[in-house]
């Protein structure tokens, strides 16, 4: 059996994993506003979007922070899933608006800015960033699944409710724990 991996490397590869979705959404984002230029009054070249959106650099370096604002990468509360959109909408929606303030007062107030790519960026951001959590736990399962990356627990107590629990842990193998031992508190 192996062991988990350190949580501090699996939160640090998730923070990799949702730059590198960060990335794809910010290119996705421009790809539209470029694709969608028959449905706006104003045609945009590729010259002119550079110059109205956000920089990238800029997106990720307010994401660090902001991520850890939220707590982005530690528990959730309401399930994996769940827990996790919720996690990721506050997160994309406090750096979308972060940035929009920031590039207001680097671009002599608003001058130059695309709202439309804001919005593209959100919305692919959302759908990046979940998409790689995603990933990651099947991958994580798989992995889990074959004795890798397991968690140890001991299991603290004793009567029938102990037993039970530990033979649920014994049995079922592919939650990506192992018991390693009950701890009997006794006189």
């Amino acid at each position: 059996v192996v062991n988990y991996p350190d949580r501090r490397v699996f939160r640090l590869f998730l923070l990799f994993l949702d730059l590198c979705a960060l990335v794809g959404a910010f290119h996705l984002a421009v790809e539209t506003r470029l694709g969608l230029n028959p449905y706006y009054g104003y045609q945009m070249t590729r010259e002119v979007v550079d110059l109205l959106t956000p920089p990238l650099g800029l997106i990720l370096l307010l994401w660090i922070p902001m991520s850890r604002w939220v707590s982005l990468y530690r528990p959730r509360r309401g399930g994996k899933v769940a827990g996790s959109a919720g996690q990721i909408v506050e997160s994309v929606v406090a750096v979308a608006m972060l940035t929009i303030v920031v590039t207001f007062f680097i671009r002599s107030f608003g001058a130059g800015f695309s709202r439309t790519f804001v919005l593209f960026f959100s919305a692919y951001s959302m759908a990046t960033l979940m998409a790689a959590r995603l990933i990651l736990w099947a991958a994580l399962g798989w992995c889990q699944r074959r004795g890798y990356a397991m968690e140890r627990v001991a299991i603290v107590g004793a009567g029938p409710d102990t037993k039970a629990l530990a033979e649920h842990l014994e049995s079922a193998g592919t939650l990506g724990l192992t018991l390693r031992g009950v701890i009997a508190a006794g006189p």
